[in-house]
C-alpha cells in the first residue's frame, strides 16, 4: 500500500479520537443543586465557620455569632435559618439548626446562638444562615430548645420557676419581661450538669441578692452574690464565706459561671460597661438554681440558661453574603444531564456557569477545552490514537529508509 495512504489512514485515527472528546454521548456534566421545578425559596445565605480546638468531637454546641445586617434581610432577623447544606432550597435539608437571638437592634444587628450537632476535632465546619425567603417566615428562634436550660420570662411564664411572679417592664435587660421575687425563688434539673456555663441577669432591689444551686444531693450551695447595700460581687468557693471580687452599681448585670466535670471554676461578671473574671474553687453538684434575698425587699432576673462549654471554646466566624443562581431544574434528585458542546474551562461547564457547583464528571481537557468521557470510553480512544501513532511512526521509518 502507497505509504501516502497510511498517513491519511494514522491521521485520520488521532483527529477522529481527538474529535470524540466533544461527542455529546461521551460527556455529561454533574449538577450538584436540587430544585422542584420552581426556584429556591432562599434568595441569599452567609457561611459562618467554626473550629474546633478539642482533639475531641463537640455535640450539640452552642455558638454565639454577631450577625450584621444585609440587604433584603428582615429587620428582625426573623427570617434567618440555619444549616449546614449547600442548598438554597430548603426541602432538600436534612437539618435545621436550633438558634435563639438573644438581642438586636433592627436593621443593624444580631446576637444569635447556633446549636450546632457535630463539630470533629481539631476540624473547621461551615454551616449557613440562610435569609431572604420567598415567602413570609415567622422567626423559629427558641430558648428552650437551643440551651440545656432555658428561662426569658416571656409570654407571662415563669419558665418552670417556683415563688416568682413575671413583670412587664422596659427597663429589663434583654426583653419586657423579667421575673420579680421578693422571697426564695427555684428550679430543679433532671440532670447534674457538667462542662456547663451558668448564665443570667439580676437587678437588685434590696440589701442583696444570692445565687445559689442545689448540688447532687439537692442542698443549697451558695456560688454568688451581689450586694446592693455595700455595692460589691461575692464570690462563693467551698466550705467558704463571701469573696469580695468586683462592684455592683445597682443597674442590670449578668454572670457567666463555668463548671467543668467536677467543680466551678470561673466567675465572670457582666457589667455595664466592662466584664470581670475570677477563678473559683467549689466542688458542688449542679442539679438546680435557687434565687433568694437576704432582706425583704425585691429582685429582679432574667435571661437564665445553661449551656455547653469546655475550657478550649470552638470559634465562629462569620463570611461574606452569598446570593443563589436560582436556577429551576426538572426533579428532586441530584441532576445530571448532557451539556450542549461540552466546553468547559477549569473544570466547570461553560454553559449556564453561573455557580461553581456544575463541573465535568470526569474532568477536563485542557487541550481541546472539553469534557474526559467515561473511562471505559477514554481506554477506546487512547488505542486508536496509539494505532494512529504507530502507523504514522511506521511510515516515517519507511520514508526514511
Amino acid at each position: 500500500m502507497n505509504y501516502k495512504i497510511y498517513l491519511i489512514i494514522g491521521l485520520f485515527m488521532v483527529f477522529i479520537s481527538r474529535s470524540a472528546y466533544a461527542d455529546n454521548t461521551f460527556t455529561e456534566c454533574v449538577y450538584d443543586i436540587i430544585g422542584n421545578n420552581q426556584s429556591c425559596d432562599f434568595n441569599n445565605r452567609i457561611p459562618l465557620y467554626v473550629y474546633n480546638p478539642n482533639n475531641y468531637t463537640l455535640n450539640n454546641y452552642q455558638i454565639p455569632f454577631n450577625i450584621s445586617y444585609q440587604t433584603n434581610m428582615s429587620s428582625s432577623f426573623s427570617d434567618l435559618r440555619f444549616t449546614d447544606s449547600i442548598e438554597y432550597c430548603s426541602n432538600s435539608w436534612s437539618l435545621n439548626y436550633s438558634y435563639f437571638i438573644e438581642n438586636y437592634s433592627a436593621s443593624n444587628w444580631a446576637k444569635i446562638w447556633v446549636k450546632i450537632d457535630n463539630l470533629p476535632a481539631l476540624t473547621n465546619k461551615t454551616i449557613y444562615a440562610y435569609y431572604n425567603n420567598n415567602g413570609s417566615l415567622s422567626s423559629l428562634s427558641s430558648g428552650s430548645n437551643t440551651f440545656l436550660e432555658f428561662a426569658d420570662f416571656e409570654s407571662n411564664t415563669t419558665d418552670g420557676f417556683n415563688g416568682g411572679s413575671v413583670i412587664t417592664n422596659s427597663s429589663a435587660y434583654e426583653y419586657n419581661n423579667f421575673l420579680e421575687s421578693a422571697t426564695t425563688i427555684s428550679k430543679y434539673f433532671s440532670y447534674d450538669y457538667k462542662n456547663i456555663t451558668f448564665h443570667g441577669c439580676i437587678k437588685g432591689g434590696g440589701d442583696s441578692g444570692y445565687v445559689s444551686i442545689y448540688d447532687s444531693s439537692n442542698n443549697s450551695q451558695s456560688l454568688m452574690t451581689i450586694s446592693q447595700a455595700y455595692s460589691n460581687w461575692y464570690k462563693y468557693n467551698t466550705g467558704g464565706s463571701g469573696q469580695i471580687f468586683t462592684t455592683y452599681t445597682g443597674a442590670w448585670n449578668c454572670w457567666d459561671i463555668q463548671r467543668n466535670d467536677s467543680a466551678w471554676v470561673n466567675l465572670t461578671a457582666i457589667k455595664e460597661f466592662t466584664n470581670v473574671t475570677t477563678n473559683m474553687d467549689n466542688t458542688h453538684g449542679f442539679r438546680g438554681i435557687r434565687f433568694f434575698l437576704y432582706s425583704p425587699a425585691r429582685d429582679w432576673w432574667d435571661l437564665i440558661y445553661v449551656r455547653n462549654w469546655r475550657p478550649n471554646e470552638p470559634t465562629g466566624l462569620i463570611g461574606s453574603s452569598q446570593i443563589s443562581s436560582n436556577l429551576t431544574f426538572s426533579n428532586t434528585s441530584k441532576l445530571k444531564t448532557i451539556i450542549s458542546k461540552n466546553i468547559c474551562i477549569d473544570n466547570d461547564c461553560l454553559l449556564f456557569n453561573t455557580t461553581q457547583n456544575k463541573t465535568c464528571e470526569y474532568g477536563c481537557d485542557n487541550i481541546t477545552n472539553t469534557c474526559y468521557p467515561p473511562p471505559f470510553q477514554q481506554d477506546i480512544i487512547n488505542f486508536v490514537i496509539l494505532m494512529g501513532i504507530i502507523t504514522i511512526t511506521i511510515i516515517a521509518i519507511k520514508r526514511l529508509r
